[in-house]
């Protein structure tokens, strides 16, 4: 289950973060989604969590986008392209005025839902 931070300047990106909060899951799964048996994915399988960036941060970039995920052979042999896919994708969506990146950072990890009762 991949987890996409997006760091953004409020008062710049204002209208953007709906469309980001709506197309990211799908972005995102359809651009890591991999051959390995567990690196298949879907919109649903995607937390998106959104930080406004503070006075006190650096400001070089409107938004930033980290994406931490599990990494598997399948997903890591060719991500550069899967970035400029997402990159590009993103791109899309978003005004040109708007200054930003995408870092994905493949990490080993173990996801477990907790169900009580």
């Amino acid at each position: 289950m991949p987890l996409v931070q997006v760091y953004h300047r409020e008062q710049q990106t204002l209208g953007v973060i709906p469309v980001l909060a709506d197309t990211l899951p799908e972005i995102i799964a359809r651009n890591l989604s991999c051959e390995n048996p567990n690196g298949g994915l879907t919109s649903f399988d995607i937390e998106v969590k959104f930080f406004p960036i503070q006075s006190y941060d650096t400001k070089r970039y409107d938004f930033q986008i980290v994406v931490f995920a599990n990494d598997y052979p399948e997903r890591r042999e060719n991500l550069n392209h899967r970035r400029r896919e997402i990159v590009r994708d993103i791109e899309k969506i978003i005004p040109c005025t708007l200054k930003g990146f995408v870092w994905i950072l493949l990490c080993p990890g173990s996801f477990g839902e907790i169900h009580c009762g």
